[in-house]
């Protein structure tokens, strides 16, 4: 193995390590929110989480991703351009705040979610402006820097929800609490970035017009995408009672805490994704599919894992009142697979400038989630939502992957295909035999026979194994 693939290695190593850290902590914070605020007050945190994060990311409108694609190319040059876009960055923060805000009276929500959901709104300012460090640690390797940010972060969060137990649990000041936390991990972003850039808001018109111009189109995109991924929550919010958004949340967390692997891995791969893509260099194939391979037998195993441990594991992070979000945990446990792979294809589909054909993906996987949301969730409530999500999911990766191999064909190693589906058998057959025993059982020997196929298959290779952990050159 190569340095560089060390290095990415290392790096994504590194963000699984924290990612098990932050799973802990958020496992937490979860349960000790849905104690104290019970399933009404929880159902509503989870509005409140909900909206806020889908401010949070609309305001992006594709910066941070923009900027790591323009720091890839040419790291010393992309400096002016940072300090452009960190402006248009701080204006749209603000705009979408200040439009959300003003948006709130006609919001068919409770007197107390509009007014945490006002505070959540200075939060979310600041949680948009955290993120555009993150560009400059994906070129330089050093994402175990945003580890610490976001680790930092689900600390604070800890440390709000055990004042609130202290004080007299009010949802209120829960928000107030956590974007005082949001505030403290942006001022620690920017000094941890200083090793590689200091923060300026001097704007570079000739520079940063063609590059903003790109970054609205993948804003664009970013927000069609996050209105699919997030119409569900936000739709049975509308439709359905506060309790029914709280039972929801619980099981879609399993299905965000899963999901952030594929975040990881592309995070550290992206730059390398570009920078090939960008010299046509020939190694972009055998990137492409390691990172396709890897993903998919994570993804699966992850859903094995959902699962036959929904049960109790809702039952430790939630309590017994959340039972009902053992059912649409299983359901979205089987979008699982296609997630993961979905963003090795729409990440490719970006290095080479063909947001476009993003934006159509986009567009048809948005109404088919909302249209598939307004007939289910009316009948069948959040087990409708988490169905809902499956299926759009299930196009996305369908659409990606026609469309990637049209625009940037790469050489796909389709004899992995058969290793992986072994693995899954084996894994599901192994989880079947302790079925019967206990859910934990199950999932042992599911986990067990997945992996001892994989390896055996070849799906997993023992030179792949060593190389994760050696050190890096």
């Amino acid at each position: 193995m190569t340095r560089l693939a060390r290095l990415v290695a290392a790096n994504t190593l590194a963000l699984m390590a924290g990612n098990v850290v932050g799973l802990v902590l958020s496992l937490v914070f979860l349960r000790l929110a849905t104690e104290t605020l019970g399933v009404d007050r929880f159902g509503q945190l989870a509005v409140i989480v909900s909206v806020g994060g889908i401010v949070a990311i609309l305001a992006d409108l594709g910066v941070t991703t923009t900027l790591a694609r323009e720091l890839a190319k040419d790291a010393d040059a992309a400096g002016a351009v940072a300090a452009s876009l960190l402006r248009f960055r701080v204006a749209s923060a603000a705009a979408f705040a200040l439009a959300t805000l003003a948006l709130l009276p006609v919001l068919p929500y409770e007197r107390e979610t509009k007014l945490g959901l006002a505070i959540a709104l200075i939060g979310v300012f600041f949680t948009t402006l955290v993120s555009y460090p993150k560009a400059f640690f994906q070129v330089h390797l050093q994402l175990h820097r945003q580890v610490a940010l976001d680790l930092a972060q689900k600390v604070l969060n800890i440390a709000a929800i055990l004042v609130v137990v202290l004080v007299d649990g009010r949802l209120v000041l829960l928000v107030a609490l956590m974007a005082a936390g949001n505030a403290a991990v942006c001022a620690g972003a920017y000094v941890l970035a200083r090793p590689f850039w200091h923060a300026s808001l001097r704007f570079d018109r000739e520079r940063a017009l063609p590059v903003i111009r790109d970054a609205l189109t993948l804003g664009l995109v970013m927000m069609i995408g996050l209105l699919h991924f997030r119409s569900d929550a936000v739709l049975l919010s509308l439709l359905k009672p506060a309790a029914d958004v709280g039972i929801y949340a619980v099981s879609y967390r399993f299905l965000e805490q899963a999901f952030v692997v594929p975040g990881m891995l592309m995070a550290t791969v992206f730059p390398i994704v570009a920078r090939y893509a960008h010299a046509a260099d020939a190694r972009l194939a055998e990137v492409l599919n390691r990172s396709l391979q890897v993903l998919l037998l994570v993804g699966s195993l992850a859903t094995l894992l959902i699962l036959t441990l929904a049960g109790p594991a809702v039952a430790i992070v939630a309590g017994s009142d959340y039972e009902a979000s053992v059912t649409p945990a299983r359901i979205l446990a089987c979008a699982l697979p296609v997630l993961f792979v979905s963003p090795v294809f729409y990440n490719l589909l970006f290095a080479v400038n063909r947001q476009r054909a993003l934006l159509l993906i986009g567009l048809a996987a948005l109404l088919v989630n909302v249209a598939l949301n307004l007939v289910l969730i009316p009948r069948y409530s959040y087990n409708g939502a988490a169905a809902a999500t499956v299926a759009s999911e299930t196009l996305v990766f369908a659409a990606t992957f026609v469309v990637s191999f049209r625009t940037a064909p790469f050489d796909l190693d389709w004899s992995f295909l058969p290793r992986a589906v072994l693995a899954a058998v084996a894994g599901a057959a192994g989880a079947a035999a302790g079925w019967s025993v206990s859910p934990w059982l199950a999932a042992s020997l599911g986990a067990l026979a997945f992996c001892a196929a994989a390896l055996l298959g070849g799906a997993v290779r023992r030179s792949d194994l060593r190389a994760l952990l050696s050190r890096p050159a």
